[in-house]
């Protein structure tokens, strides 16, 4: 995620809950503090698809659940599922299954 893309999510966010609002933002703190490493794992994970080619919500998608699974701890079946969900509803008619091949390989093979 970009500069621009964070601001324009953090304007919008007055709706949500206190403590949604806070995930939220440590979420999107997290994941671009740690975009290389996260970027680096996709592309190991999905080595046919260069990032520059995977659609942004896709790779947004996969960002924020490796980061999730990787460095907030969250249940990698839960992550996943949320995931999936979330790329099924926003992504094309196959980023769902691109999501789950790539977490999936994720998850079963990497020292998480």
């Amino acid at each position: 995620m970009d500069e621009l893309e964070i601001d324009g999510f953090k304007s919008n966010i007055s709706n949500y809950k206190d403590l949604d609002i806070k995930y939220a933002n440590e979420i999107l703190n997290g994941v671009q503090t740690e975009k290389n490493q996260i970027d680096s794992l996709i592309q190991n994970f999905a080595p046919s698809f260069p990032l520059k080619q995977v659609a942004i919500i896709d790779k947004n998608i996969l960002r924020i659940c490796i980061y999730e699974i990787k460095f907030n701890e969250l249940n990698p079946s839960i992550a996943m599922d949320e995931a999936i969900e979330i790329a099924k509803i926003f992504g094309s008619d196959k980023s769902g299954a691109f999501i789950n091949g790539v977490i999936d390989s994720f998850v079963q093979n990497d020292k998480i």
